[in-house]
């Protein structure tokens, strides 16, 4: 496979086609997985599993030239993906640098070098913006749950969002099973909600665990609900979730803040 490639390309993550559509290329999508509409228009296109629970023979019947894989994985999905004899890509994003790599490798992939340039460039320049806003400011700590049973706190993208964000990232090695104990040793003064798949959860559920009426957020009623696909999807809307998380840590800098 060399620069410059065309064809028709299965996403099996939003990240991905939100990537692509950014571009300019959503033409050369034939497939998505069910989550994709919930960050961009992909019209009547194919709906399929995402690279958690990947067809092999769904994706075959498209005919893809290639087929995009990323976080989160499931190895069996994709092995059986290439017993099938399906050209695979896999993106592991695990930092904002490997996002910004990834997006600048499919517009290689996409003749869309430029626009890829550009939209990395774009990102920089607002979380720029967003960190310069924030670095004279107290840093609150920040417990940012991507899951709840068992508990799971937020990725690595998504501390540095956190840091751009004005805040302290808690507890420490982001992106990993936590304990209760590690939170309540923690004491977030804010915690922000965004499992991953669940449109509306409840933040009752957080300040209803045991001994967790005394962690300082649930004391000063500072427990957020964002949209989780903003932050936990590695793509272009990583803006807009830091936007969500500065309305949070930082009210005063922004006219409205998504609390609920």
């Amino acid at each position: 496979m060399s620069d410059n490639w065309l064809g028709r390309i299965v996403s099996l993550e939003p990240s991905v086609t939100a990537i692509i559509s950014a571009l300019g290329r959503a033409d050369l999508l034939v497939g998505v997985s069910t989550w994709c509409d919930r960050l961009v228009d992909v019209g009547d296109r194919a709906r399929l599993g995402t690279t958690w629970c990947a067809n092999a023979d769904e994706i075959k019947a498209l005919e893809p030239d290639l087929v995009i894989a990323s976080v989160p994985y499931r190895a069996v999905s994709v092995s059986e993906l290439l017993k099938a004899g399906l050209d695979v890509l896999c993106l592991y994003p695990q930092q904002l640098s490997d996002v910004f790599a990834h997006i600048i490798t499919l517009g290689r992939l996409t003749e869309a070098q430029q626009e890829a340039e550009a939209l990395v460039a774009s990102m920089r320049s607002s979380l720029k913006a967003i960190r310069d806003q924030t670095r004279s400011l107290a840093h609150p700590r920040v417990y940012v749950e991507i899951w709840n049973d068992p508990l799971m706190s937020a990725s690595p993208w998504v501390a540095e969002l956190v840091h751009a964000a004005g805040g302290q990232f808690v507890p420490p090695s982001p992106g990993r099973h936590v304990s209760a104990q590690e939170v309540l040793t923690a004491d977030p003064q804010i915690i922000i909600i965004a499992w991953a798949g669940i449109a509306d959860p409840s933040p009752d559920e957080v300040a209803r665990r045991p001994g967790w009426d005394r962690l300082t957020a649930i004391r000063e009623g500072k427990v957020f609900v964002i949209d989780e696909m903003m932050v936990n999807v590695p793509g272009p809307n990583l803006v807009r979730g830091a936007q969500l998380l500065l309305s949070c840590l930082h009210p005063e800098l922004v006219t409205h803040s998504p609390a609920s």
